[in-house]
């Protein structure tokens, strides 16, 4: 829970600061902006899909099979096919033909 990690470090932050911490705040300083960054919102990709979601959905729609995908990607097959489960859960697809016409409609065919 980012939002629960960056309460925590602000309040060691803070504490560093009262005590004179020096070396602990600047580590909690590079914690926080760590927390920050993991915590930013995520390219405008529909349903919650990843970069590598939409990178492997549109695979998908060109026809790769799973170790195809996982060729192309240099992962494993099983990455390829947990990528796959993904993606056919957030988008509400029954099978790799309906995801394909979703990433068609969704515009992620373009380009």
């Amino acid at each position: 829970d980012s939002e629960k990690a960056m309460t925590l470090v602000t309040n060691g932050l803070a504490i560093c600061q009262e005590l004179g911490i020096v070396g602990l705040g600047r580590q909690l300083e590079a914690l926080r902006d760590r927390v920050k960054s993991l915590s930013a919102p995520a390219p405008g990709h529909p349903d919650g899909l990843t970069s590598r979601e939409v990178e492997v959905l549109q695979l998908i729609a060109l026809g790769r099979t799973n170790q195809q995908i996982a060729e192309e990607l240099v992962i494993a097959p099983t990455t390829a096919a947990k990528h796959v489960a993904n993606i056919l859960g957030k988008t509400s697809t029954a099978n790799r033909a309906e995801a394909a016409t979703y990433a068609n409609r969704q515009g992620l065919l373009d380009g």
